[in-house]
């Protein structure tokens, strides 16, 4: 009789995952629309589509970029501390991942479609001070739920291996969210760019609301821990953070290839767009290198039955360092000429290696909550997941 109630509780706890890891996965689809139309295309939207000054435009590309990092380091594990320390009876991260989504959506429409007007001299200048603000608050409400989304992993299921399959899932369809989204701007955006990108942002903003009420709603978190955290602050936060050195090490890995891929990312598009125009031929290399990417993404899994995660990231780095100085040395002779084709084979390489060195270095990172548990006695999903 034990034997029979065990198996039931497996197969109750699986059903639990399998439509736990469906619906949390397929809920990516919509915010990594929101945010590959806000990293990836916000910049040129603004270049190619608004009026503003050289002045104008690269004030908002360093008030951005700067203040952008600096609120990172501030709201990330702030929004960290306070979904730890928060209990509501509905969940730990579910709230979260719906307030978030809600006001990431409502902001996202205002950033694409509040525009300059007027005399350029002086409402250039208030439309880069509104879409600071704008930005910045656009930041915090993706934060939360950014925070939420990825820290309920952890509390999915308690199986590592479970986890290792949803956090591939889960980038799969992120995947297949942001390369829809180059689809349609490399599509649709030659001719009236404004109307495009208002197209665009409410497109974007629909499937993050929908994806994200669906997660919200459909998934089941596992129990809370029962020890009762200290009083939540960030110089607790900052405590646990510095004192997992792992997530350390593997969030420095993280920064380095971010920091590498949206150098090249950006690059490589305005390199396309100032030497052959605004055409929309690249999104045929876009989209293609989304659907080799999505295919790798499918293949991870298989890849790390013959393969460690240590390797996988070496080898991938080792591929986009070659990407990298295969871009840097192009036109300066005949053997490596500067043209779509060329263009393309580095963005392509980098793509592959960037997908497997992002799939193992996220799962190493959310395998981390473990590893605080065992140095703290509590998981602190939500502050590992802001780091």
């Amino acid at each position: 009789m034990e034997n029979t109630n065990l198996t039931l509780d497996t197969q109750k706890t699986d059903k639990e995952f399998n439509r736990n890891k469906w619906y949390f996965s397929t809920g990516g689809i919509g915010r990594d629309m929101v945010y590959a139309l806000v990293a990836n295309y916000f910049f040129m939207y603004v270049q190619f589509g608004l009026t503003l000054s050289v002045a104008q435009f690269a004030t908002l590309s360093i008030l951005i970029g700067v203040l952008g990092r600096v609120w990172d380091g501030i709201n990330d594990p702030l929004m960290g501390t306070i979904i730890d320390a928060a209990h509501f009876k509905w969940g730990k991260f579910k709230p979260w991942i719906l307030l978030g989504s809600i006001l990431t959506g409502i902001l996202l429409l205002i950033m694409f479609n509040l525009r300059p007007f007027g005399t350029q001299d002086v409402y250039g200048w208030i439309y880069v001070g509104l879409m600071v603000v704008i930005y910045l608050l656009w930041e915090a409400a993706f934060t939360m739920n950014d925070i939420g989304y990825w820290g309920a992993i952890p509390s999915l299921s308690p199986d590592k291996k479970k986890r290792d399959q949803l956090t591939s899932m889960t980038i799969f369809f992120a995947g297949l969210g942001s390369g829809a989204i180059a689809l349609f701007v490399g599509v649709f955006s030659p001719g009236n760019i404004l109307t495009a990108y208002t197209i665009y942002s409410i497109v974007a903003c629909v499937a993050m609301i929908g994806c994200q009420t669906m997660v919200a709603f459909k998934i089941k978190e596992g129990p809370r821990e029962d020890v009762k955290p200290e009083k939540g602050s960030l110089k607790r936060t900052f405590k646990i953070i510095l004192g997992n050195k792992q997530l350390l090490i593997m969030s420095f890995g993280y920064l380095i290839y971010d920091i590498g891929s949206n150098i090249l990312g950006a690059l490589i598009y305005n390199l396309y767009y100032l030497e052959y125009g605004y055409d929309g031929t690249f999104a045929i290399v876009a989209l293609g290198m989304g659907v080799i990417s999505m295919v790798f993404q499918a293949l991870y899994p298989k890849v790390t039955k013959n393969m460690s995660r240590e390797k996988i990231q070496r080898i991938a780095t080792f591929m986009m360092i070659g990407a990298y100085l295969w871009v840097l040395l192009l036109g300066w002779t005949d053997v490596l000429p500067f043209n779509p084709l060329t263009l393309a084979i580095g963005f392509l390489i980098n793509g592959i290696a960037g997908t497997y060195f992002y799939i193992s270095t996220l799962i190493n990172m959310t395998n981390c909550v473990e590893y605080n548990e065992y140095l703290t006695g509590e998981r602190n999903e939500a502050i590992v997941s802001a780091v």
